[in-house]
């Protein structure tokens, strides 16, 4: 099935020879940021761990700086800024660590804890009651570059929903099974053509809005994105069960990432190395 894909979480639409290229890994990315808690309802700690791929890095320091505030209206054309942040620092990476070394320079990097005060609570309660329920959005602004490689550097962020909603109604992230090629967990790297998918993604999670109308029930939606450093994928986005078809091409070994989302921020990512 086709999608419209994100770029920097801006949708842009693309043909399908911008889409095999989005899929495969090269230069300096963030696959996803992965927050513990996506969603809060009160002040506190949100870690969040950014997912890199950066197969040409070998060992190499990153700087990292990060900027949070709310919302400006991103997804209505305001610009990627934070001029009034309720937190701003900076921090580096090293990417000589094994895990990293030993998968082609893709995985999870240290996590960047975000404390959300209560001044951004206070500032809830101002809003239009459905806004409460709703939520709004803190936004985080990552800038990272490669101290080695000054053309290698990349600006993304990653949402907080705050809300006034109950514990056991707050967003999770999703969960999931191992990626597998027809099949079968994948214990070698693929000799040709072969159908790829994730194993055991969770169900979609049920949840309420307040509208004028009142309280309407909604259901996330779910998909899977595919990335490799390797091959070609037929397409880069699929359904929760819905499989893909992987190419090597030539290729004898690489790294497979999925990264798993719901509508509503949640994220799992995996990683299969042959």
């Amino acid at each position: 099935m086709r999608y419209i894909l994100p770029l920097l979480f801006i949708l842009v639409s693309c043909g399908d020879d911008d889409m095999k290229k989005y899929s495969k890994l090269e230069g300096l990315r963030i696959l996803a940021i992965e927050a513990d808690t996506p969603q809060i309802n009160a002040a506190g700690a949100v870690n969040l761990t950014p997912y890199l791929s950066y197969p040409e890095a070998n060992d190499t320091t990153l700087d990292i700086s990060y900027t949070a505030c709310i919302d400006p209206g991103i997804a209505y054309g305001a610009a990627l800024k934070c001029d009034s942040p309720i937190v701003s620092s900076s921090t580096t990476f090293s990417t000589a660590i094994a895990d990293l070394q030993n998968n082609f320079y893709t995985g999870a990097m240290s996590p960047i804890t975000i404390n959300v005060p209560a001044v951004s609570f206070t500032y809830l309660g101002t809003l239009p009651s459905d806004t409460q329920f709703n939520g709004y959005d803190i936004i985080v602004i990552f800038e990272i570059s490669d101290q080695a490689n000054s053309s290698q550097k990349i600006k993304t962020f990653k949402r907080i929903s705050l809300t006034t909603k109950g514990g056991a109604d707050l967003n999770a992230n999703p969960t999931a099974g191992n990626i597998q090629a027809n099949g079968s967990n994948i214990t070698s790297f693929p000799s040709g053509k072969v159908d790829i998918k994730l194993d055991s993604p969770s169900d979609p999670e049920a949840y309420q809005i307040e509208a004028s109308s009142g309280l309407t029930n909604l259901t996330e939606s779910m998909t899977v994105t595919w990335f490799s450093n390797v091959g070609e994928f037929k397409f880069s986005r699929t359904d929760k069960d819905e499989s893909v078809e992987f190419d090597p091409k030539s290729a004898t070994s690489g790294v497979f990432v999925a990264v798993y989302r719901d509508s509503r921020g949640g994220v799992v990512i995996k990683r299969v190395t042959q």
